[in-house]
């Protein structure tokens, strides 16, 4: 005949530990302390190996901040599950200022144009981890602002030659970033070249 009791030890959820404690005992023989009935200890451990299966872009691209030249990056939740308990994560990154609010929401900020590395840390109830890495590339996709004289009045010099550069039709063009290049670009028809008049069309500008 035989008998047995459990004692349970949770360890994290779902990993727990069982002590069972056996006593078995030959009813034909009579009662004897440490040999009938026979005592033994059984561990028995339920534990979950893995860790959690996490999922996260590979690369991200993002344009710069509207007025200045850092980006802001407003960084996503992984897709993160564990098949025995809930998880939670953790954001890193070497680049820009990492910062969380009260709802727990990670957001990246003064990024310069380039590439960074934002790397994910989920993590489950007992203690195991998985990485994640995401690669953020930051361009500038905001073309510049132009502003430009429309109504541009030229002297003449004593030779009858006047000359107009692009920071004379420029009237406060500006870029997110920064300027690059101004250029102002014409159109001559033959009339005007027989004329002597020329027309300023275009000013062009680059970041």
């Amino acid at each position: 005949s035989y008998y047995y009791e459990d004692e349970i030890y949770n360890i994290c959820p779902g990993s727990y530990e069982i002590l069972r404690y056996w006593k078995v005992r030959n009813y034909c023989e009579p009662v004897v302390r440490g040999s009938n009935p026979r005592e033994h200890i059984q561990l028995i451990r339920v534990f979950d190996p893995s860790a959690p299966t996490v999922a996260c872009s590979d690369t991200v691209t993002i344009s710069l901040d509207p007025f200045g030249c850092t980006a802001t990056y407003e960084v996503p939740a992984p897709v993160a599950s564990d098949s025995c308990s809930s998880t939670s994560y953790t954001v890193a990154s070497r680049t820009g200022i990492l910062t969380q609010d009260d709802d727990g929401q990670y957001t990246l900020s003064n990024l310069e144009v380039g590439e960074h590395k934002v790397t994910y840390r989920v993590s489950d109830e007992c203690g195991k981890k998985t990485l994640c890495e995401t690669v953020l590339i930051v361009t500038d996709q905001i073309a510049p602002v132009v502003i430009c004289d429309d109504d541009l009045n030229v002297t003449l010099d004593n030779r009858g030659y006047a000359r107009v550069d692009a920071t004379d039709v420029n009237e406060g063009s500006g870029d997110n970033c920064a300027l690059g290049v101004l250029e102002v670009r014409r159109s001559v028809s033959q009339e005007c070249i027989d004329a002597g008049y020329y027309s300023v069309d275009e000013l062009v500008v680059f970041d």
